[in-house]
């Protein structure tokens, strides 16, 4: 029963596999079973685990029958709970969809504002929804290749607008100078 001192114990995913069957793991094991007695204690151990949970349970049948009446009872008279999951989730996910659409109909400026007024927008870049259709290919490269030398990244040009002064404007090159 000597094992050589280069022995390296079975991992428990060949256990495991050989436990349940599995083709090419159980190459090894008869040898490492019979020689090394971890493995071998290891193996017995997985064994009986499985012989414990794989044994059929001892239910009554009292028990059983409870749990089909119970099951029955509950299909054909479900509970408020029951009935009310049908309808909750659509109901919230309809609900979630018009604060939605009301979020960004307040946000794109659809509806006034405090004062009544609808609120400008400032864009520095044209989206490619606002370019025109009848456009020639040179002032196409010549748009593609200003946006592309542009310093400032387009997805940040709207942001220049919450750090402007209120009630300036953008064509004003002396709005953000102030007077000693």
């Amino acid at each position: 029963m000597n094992h050589p001192k280069s022995h390296t114990h079975l991992s428990d995913d060949v256990l495991i596999d050989a436990l349940y069957g599995l083709e090419g793991a159980a190459q090894n094991l008869d040898t490492c079973v019979r020689e090394c007695p971890v493995c071998a204690a290891r193996w017995k151990h997985m064994q009986e685990k499985r012989a414990v949970l794989a044994a059929p349970m001892e239910l009554p049948a009292e028990a059983l029958a409870a749990q089909r009446r119970e099951i029955y009872r509950r299909i054909e008279h479900p509970s408020w709970a029951e009935r009310a999951s049908r309808w909750v989730a659509p109901a919230l996910a309809a609900a979630a969809a018009c604060v939605l659409a009301v979020g960004l109909a307040v946000h794109d400026g659809a509806f006034p504002g405090p004062n009544g007024s609808v609120p400008a927008r400032s864009v520095a870049v044209e989206s490619p929804a606002m370019v025109p259709v009848a456009i020639s290919d040179t002032q196409l490269y010549s748009d593609v290749y200003a946006m592309e030398q542009s310093f400032e990244p387009s997805a940040s040009a709207s942001i220049g607008v919450l750090f402007e002064p209120e009630g300036a404007e953008a064509s004003n090159p002396d709005a953000d100078r102030v007077d000693q």
